[in-house]
């Protein structure tokens, strides 16, 4: 009797290299969006420092956080930071920026990463990643505390 010579692959093997690819790559993507996602955190988070080093250089020559010819904030709020505002509430002797998500570049909807810091360097983080918090520092990654 002849053998059989088989060429290629059957259609069972090609369904189950399929499944086994669909599956990494569902996980590759989010691992990579968590990265994403934790490395414009981060941004955010150098940005307020940067502000708040800033309006501290200026309240050491002016004795103000604010702005003599607008009333406003010192320091203008950055455009550059992918994903976030920025908001200042300052007073004479006080000020607060805070960096909110505004619900583009793959960070949920708006509201769902919120850090402050004041003039004297308290930080806090309000919401991380679509969860309401009160927590006395900033965090990068769900479920950390301080």
């Amino acid at each position: 009797m002849p053998s059989r010579r088989c060429d290629g692959w059957s259609l069972l093997e090609l369904l189950v290299a399929l499944t086994i690819a669909a599956i990494l790559a569902v996980w590759a993507a989010s691992a990579w969006s968590g990265y994403v996602a934790r490395s414009r955190v981060l941004e955010a988070q150098a940005a307020l420092d940067g502000l708040r080093t800033q309006m501290e250089a200026f309240f050491q020559d002016n004795r103000s956080y604010l702005d003599p010819a607008t009333g406003a904030c010192a320091v203008p709020a950055p455009t550059d930071v992918d994903g976030f505002r920025f908001r200042c509430q300052a007073t004479v002797t006080t000020d607060t920026w805070t960096a909110i998500n505004d619900g583009t570049q793959g960070l949920g909807p708006s509201g769902s990463y919120v850090f402050s810091v004041d003039q004297d360097g308290n930080r806090t983080t309000s919401a991380f990643a679509g969860k309401s918090v009160a927590l006395a520092c900033w965090i990068h990654r769900p479920n950390a505390t301080c």
